[in-house]
């Protein structure tokens, strides 16, 4: 009877284990929410493109040249804004 009983317990217990790991699979973790919220929180501004191949310039001071595909700011008779 002792052998039975200590069965069940580590049954009971077992699927205990099982269900938590079920709820923690279903939702997300801490982690991964702050992680997607700090990606949202950095992206919150848009970056400026360049308008000749529509690429986000890089941060950072901005030249008279796009540095991926060389289009030439001046061009748009003003009207882009390098800052």
């Amino acid at each position: 009877m002792a052998r039975v009983a200590d069965l069940e317990l580590r049954m009971k217990l077992l699927e205990a284990r099982v269900r938590a790991g079920m709820v923690q699979a279903r939702r997300p973790g801490i982690e991964e929410s702050t992680a997607r919220l700090s990606r949202t929180a950095r992206r919150s501004r848009p970056r400026q493109r360049c308008p000749g191949c529509t690429l986000e310039l890089p941060v950072g001071r901005k030249g008279d040249n796009c540095v991926w595909c060389g289009f030439r700011f001046d061009a748009l008779d003003g009207t882009f804004h390098t800052r």
